[in-house]
């Protein structure tokens, strides 16, 4: 039997001959770029504060009407009575 022609065209392979850059993917999408830093959230050293003490006092304690609570009825408790087998007789 004779070996059949490949009809595929014939790839030599050539080197390169852009030096490769040795980034990841990732690091060429996710470059660190130089900005100033975020202002901080915290209010200023300099906060002024009130000078009137400070009343827990509020508009529900004040208006709160409390009900009396009834005792709850105390039952009795029952007897044990045993409980009566025919056959245990």
């Amino acid at each position: 039997m004779e070996k059949v022609k490949s009809f595929k065209p014939e790839e030599v392979w050539v080197p390169p001959t852009v030096k490769i850059d040795s980034k990841s993917v990732t690091a060429k999408d996710y470059q660190q770029y130089n900005e100033r830093p975020r202002e901080p959230f915290k209010p200023a050293d300099g906060t002024v504060h009130s000078d009137t003490p400070f009343t827990s006092t509020t508009i529900y304690r004040d208006q709160y009407v409390r009900y009396p609570i009834e005792a709850k009825p105390i039952k009795e408790q029952e007897v044990y009575k045993p409980l009566a087998f025919p056959w245990m007789a």
